[in-house]
């Protein structure tokens, strides 16, 4: 940049402050409605009234302080964000650290013709939160994007060229309709099954206030994650230039990232167990640098296993090894494995029988119906878990994999949703090899490699393998280190 430039974000962002803050209000007065109504005559909806404005009135003032005193300093070398409040702060980002500019845009964008600009750098304390977010109007925003790209991904293409490039693979919204509902992980399909059941079992006992407290674990387990998904995943497309991998998405908030391939640390195929059933899987990768919304990019919504791995070898070919044989599970990891769910059987088996004896007293009040419903679900809970320990047993030893390549490594871990996935040895931060009590009989151990993420740490734990395979990733990623195959200026 030949001049510094300095930047406020756009006024709307306090209409923007003052909104949110009065809809946080109002919900907690809904919320509360039954017990300020209770015992009154009248009066209350004034007071509320009072407290919407005074809270609007002085978010307001705040708000404007705020950006008045906060400015973005755009250099020749690096962005400057200034705070010039009582609590003075100054935050320094040199374009060179930049891993990437992610641009986003909600209905407060959308109404005022803005976007918000989130600048995110190699790593950082908060991984999960961007170093700087700038609301400037859209056609100034985009033309700064612009330039930022050009000096970050070396590449001197424009936004609308960009938005030229045919996406890799297409994804319809139905594709992404089916995502929100298959794509859930299994814990939590399984936790909103049972907040359904105990919302049924509320009902026949005429409980108004279980309802209520079993529709809101439906919904914040179940269905608000679907529906979440769909609308960010929604009218998506990916396209990748050069190094340079693009990823757009959005049906109310439009959400646009950009990052190198040098900045993915591990690429992963998962497959959830409902998708599995219809041979579907995600895409998905870790990527340094990314913080904000799209924490972890989804590279493909759900989509055929088939399409899915065509596109991992189109889109990142990096991390693609032919020459790589996975080995399974040996069968000798059944012992640690039933050992394991053994035990867990010996705890949850006991508090479920419990559970059925206090209920047994506690019904004892009802007619027949409801005693002999609550029954048969204690007892359902009791053989499905069973089965879940059995199930789990038996996908793990078929499923886990593990495999070593020049470049890369292989973990296919996971039991009732599997996760394959493809690491770097130079993105290997350390690795730890244990052995339980039953497992070192066998010669058997589990290794957790340890990683930056996009979420700032993370830890992928293989199967149970022969010691000394899994301690030869490891060896391998010291060796790439002394022999200089790692070279960390590819990375930057």
């Amino acid at each position: 940049m030949a001049e510094d430039r300095v930047f406020r974000n756009h006024p709307s962002v306090i209409l923007r402050n003052v909104v949110s803050a009065c809809l946080f209000i109002g919900l907690v007065v809904l919320l509360n409605i039954g017990s300020m109504t209770e015992g009154e005559e009248g009066g209350w909806e004034i007071y509320v009234l009072v407290v919407l404005v005074a809270v609007a009135a002085v978010v307001a003032i705040l708000s404007f302080y705020f950006w008045r005193k906060t400015t973005y300093t755009f250099t020749s070398e690096e962005i400057i964000i200034r705070v010039d409040t009582t609590f003075k702060k100054e935050n320094r980002i040199q374009y060179s650290k930049l891993a990437s500019v992610n641009v986003r845009r909600n209905i407060f964008n959308h109404l005022f013709g803005t976007s918000m600009l989130m600048f995110n750098v190699n790593s950082s304390v908060n991984a999960q939160a961007a170093e700087g977010a700038l609301t400037l109007r859209k056609d100034v925003a985009d033309r700064l994007r612009d330039e930022l790209n050009s000096m970050i991904f070396q590449k001197e293409i424009t936004l609308d060229e960009d938005l030229q490039i045919p996406t890799a693979i297409h994804i319809s919204n139905l594709d992404v309709i089916l995502h929100g509902f298959l794509a859930q992980p299994t814990v939590s399909s399984i936790f909103g099954l049972l907040a359904t059941i105990y919302a049924i079992v509320m009902i026949f006992m005429g409980s108004s206030g279980g309802i209520i407290s079993a529709l809101f674990l439906f919904f914040i387990g179940e269905v608000i994650p679907i529906v979440t998904s769909i609308l960010k995943y929604y009218n998506y497309r990916i396209y990748r230039v050069d190094d340079t991998i693009t990823i757009e998405c959005g049906m109310i908030n439009n959400y646009r990232s950009s990052f190198k391939i040098n900045k993915v640390n591990s690429v992963r195929i998962r497959e959830p167990l409902l998708a599995r059933a219809f041979h579907m899987a995600t895409l998905e990768a870790e990527v340094v640098g990314l913080a904000g919304e799209e924490a972890i990019p989804i590279l493909c919504p759900l989509k055929r296993r088939s399409e899915v791995e065509a596109l991992f070898r189109n889109i990142t070919p990096e991390f693609c090894d032919d020459d790589m044989a996975p080995i399974h599970q040996p069968r000798a990891a059944l012992v640690p494995l039933i050992i394991g769910q053994g035990l867990l059987a010996v705890v949850v088996v006991p508090l479920l029988f419990m559970l059925y004896r206090v209920l047994f007293v506690e019904l004892s009040e009802y007619d027949g119906f409801i005693a002999d419903l609550v029954s048969f679900g204690i007892i359902a809970a009791i053989l499905v878990s069973i089965l879940l320990m059995v199930g789990y047993v038996g996908l793990a030893q078929s499923h886990r994999m593990f495999a070593r390549g020049k470049d890369l490594f292989l973990f296919v871990h996971g039991s009732f949703d599997l996760n394959t996935e493809y690491i770097m040895y130079d993105k290997v931060q350390c690795t730890c090899v244990t052995s339980g009590l039953i497992a070192r009989r066998f010669g058997l151990s589990r290794c957790t490699v340890n990683l930056m993420s996009s979420m700032g740490f993370k830890q992928v734990v293989s199967g149970y393998f022969g010691t000394e395979d899994l301690e030869s990733v490891g060896d391998e990623v010291v060796a790439r280190i002394v022999d200089g195959r790692y070279d960390y200026r590819r990375f930057y």
